[in-house]
């Protein structure tokens, strides 16, 4: 594989299957490395509108036999949109395929949902306010995307969601993964109306990611935190994996829930659950979850490897007993997602608490998620810090642990 930033070598290297640029000079300088032989392509190019419509000629012209096309482009694709879809139905082969929303324009649709080896679709650049729809949310043909197991897409509503859903079933009831950003009507009402759909239809389904915003000018009345239900409407995807749900009020769980959601989900490895409200709204310092949850989940998720929540301010840190030993235990926990939680107690405890209750040392994640709109939190920094504490002293527990 070739990493090239500013590249100034214009050698043919025979053999070349990858190649990942990001050429602010111009992309002439990556043409002669183009062959038949290269398969993954990872491109961010510069210039104006003519620049980029000839790169994506010269992609065409160079008859590749492309894999996977990952594009990162901050150009509108209005005047493009011609010769990127050209390019596109030229790669019949293509297995994946991650492009800017924008650009998932009519032409290119036309284009993408017809190549028959498509497996996944990925959207790389999340729009957090009101937009004009891509193409992806006009009607799908019954033969669209006939080999896609992996679909991202946008909408204003999450109504939109579901009415896609409903509409391309047989697409939906093949996905393994689904990533939904929504960027308003994102009421527990709506949410819940779309999960129980896809928990009823789209069983098959390994990750789920909805990452779900709001506008600016929104308030906090016109929305609630999502409810358990949520969780429990994808409970008959026994297969999921992965599951991440991104919201501006945090959801508030309690033991019985993961008692019912391991059972339900016996291969879940990945959970984050609003681990970063949008604090610029009256969030009360008691909403979220109690620190008391962790030990549940150890116990009925035991091989988790991330985990994310959001923990209430007021709630009281569990008393240490120093016991490094518990009955339940992380078997390979890799990331504590905390988010926006405010460090409880002492960091030693505090570090030596979450010790106990893992068999390796995880990393401790306290920050915003890419989804994240809410305003700035002036405790932040701050607050990082002293995550930073709990981490170290954590490290140092599972040290002495396993001595």
């Amino acid at each position: 594989m070739i990493c090239l930033h500013r590249p100034n070598s214009t050698a043919l290297v025979p053999n070349l299957k990858k190649i990942k640029w990001e050429g602010e000079d111009g992309y002439t300088a990556m043409l002669p490395l183009l062959s038949p032989c290269i398969e993954h392509l990872d491109v961010t190019p510069h210039g104006d509108t003519d620049d980029i419509n000839n790169f994506f000629a010269a992609l065409e012209g160079h008859q590749l036999s492309l894999k996977s096309f990952t594009l990162r482009c901050p150009n509108g694709p209005e005047e493009v949109k011609h010769t990127f879809s050209q390019a596109v139905s030229t790669w019949t082969g293509l297995q994946y395929l991650n492009i800017p929303t924008f650009y998932l324009t009519s032409p290119v649709l036309q284009a993408v949902m017809v190549l028959p080896e498509l497996v996944i679709l990925e959207l790389n650049y999340w729009v957090k306010s009101k937009f004009e729809a891509p193409a992806v949310l006009q009607y799908l043909s019954p033969n669209a995307f006939p080999a896609l197991e992996g679909f991202a897409f946008m909408c204003n509503l999450v109504s939109d969601a579901l009415r896609i859903a409903r509409e391309s079933a047989e697409l939906f009831f093949r996905l393994k993964t689904l990533h939904v950003n929504a960027s308003d009507g994102v009421g527990n009402a709506d949410v819940l109306a779309f999960v129980r759909h896809l928990g009823l239809n789209c069983q098959r389904l390994e990750q789920v990611s909805l990452n779900l915003c709001v506008p600016i000018e929104a308030e906090a009345q016109d929305f609630t935190p999502l409810s358990v239900g949520v969780l429990e409407s994808l409970f008959p995807c026994r297969g999921l994996k992965v599951l991440g749900i991104g919201h501006p009020l945090p959801i508030t769980l309690h033991a019985a829930d993961m008692e019912r959601a391991a059972t339900a989900w016996p291969k879940m490895t990945e959970l984050s659950l609003t681990t970063d409200p949008d604090l610029s709204f009256p969030v009360s310092d008691a909403t979220g979850n109690s620190w008391s949850l962790l030990p549940a989940f150890a116990q009925h998720f035991p091989r988790i490897r991330r985990l994310g929540l959001y923990f209430a301010k007021t709630d009281s840190f569990p008393s240490s007993s120093g016991d490094l030993y518990p009955a339940f235990e992380f078997r390979q926990p890799e990331v504590l997602v905390v988010g926006l939680s405010v460090a409880p107690g002492e960091p030693e405890d505090v570090g030596r608490w979450i010790a106990g209750l893992c068999r390796k040392n995880p990393k401790i994640e306290a920050r915003t998620s890419e989804w994240y709109v809410g305003s700035y939190w002036r405790e932040e920094s701050a607050n990082v810090d002293k995550w930073k504490e709990v981490e170290k002293f954590l490290k140092l527990s599972m040290s002495a642990k396993n001595e």
